[in-house]
């Protein structure tokens, strides 16, 4: 059954909630434009997590983005469709791009927050620029730098995502608490049903305020990665 709660009613009870800071500015951007946070709880045995959800409306996008980079400290995992090539949001006007597409405007998909600041950032940066096969460019918005490197050639563009490293021997996907994987597509359902309190709120676009209110929360949290959410609990 769909819930729609507020955050202040489930601060005291032991669920793997988003920072403080980051559940702060979701509702600092749900106040400001008026819009609900909707929360949906999952008990996967080993964590319960509680997931917060918010509206991405067309006249709200821009703002999503300025509320959550690495200086309020997240990073905005964006999927359109396609989920195999997401890009992210580091701060306003710059978005880390590794195969040369667009960062998508208001559409389908969800806008994944996930709690990194700017030392973890700078690694994963500096992981990049030494791994980075020689001539290779990263793009960022509508600028493109070309980094040194070497000639090695470490997989796909999406390697750079789901070998992220955020500290010296910490993977993304274990700091925010699951197992790893071989593509974004298969990383980004595990973060969103069974990532610890460091996945923050996930945006919904939508056209409007009554389609997000008609989503179940089913449909919020999206398909169940394979094998189950338990499973992919990485302690």
């Amino acid at each position: 059954m769909r819930r729609a709660l507020c955050i202040s009613l489930l601060s005291s009870l032991a669920f793997a909630a988003p920072p403080p800071k980051l559940a702060a500015l979701t509702k600092a951007y749900a106040d400001k434009h008026g819009l609900p946070v909707r929360v949906v709880q999952r008990d996967l045995g080993t964590r319960q997590i509680e997931r917060h959800f918010v509206p991405v409306l067309p006249n709200t996008h821009d703002d999503f983005l300025a509320t959550f980079h690495v200086g309020s400290g997240a990073i905005v995992w964006r999927s359109a469709g396609d989920h195999v090539h997401p890009t992210i949001g580091i701060r306003p006007g710059m978005v880390l791009d590794f195969y040369a597409k667009a960062f998508p405007g208001h559409g389908a998909g969800y806008y994944l927050t996930l709690a990194v600041d700017e030392p973890e950032f700078n690694h994963w940066q500096g992981m990049i620029r030494q791994h980075v096969p020689e001539g290779g460019v990263l793009h960022t918005g509508n600028a493109t730098y070309r980094m040194p490197g070497t000639t090695t050639v470490h997989g796909g563009c999406m390697w750079w995502l789901v070998h992220a490293e955020l500290a010296p021997g910490q993977n993304l996907a274990t700091v925010m608490g699951v197992r790893r994987a071989k593509g974004p597509e298969v990383l980004a359902p595990r973060l969103i049903h069974a990532g610890n309190e460091r996945v923050g709120p996930v945006g919904i676009p939508v056209p409007n305020l009554e389609a997000f209110n008609k989503m179940t929360d089913d449909e919020l949290l999206g398909p169940e990665p394979a094998g189950g959410a338990a499973e992919q609990v990485k302690p």
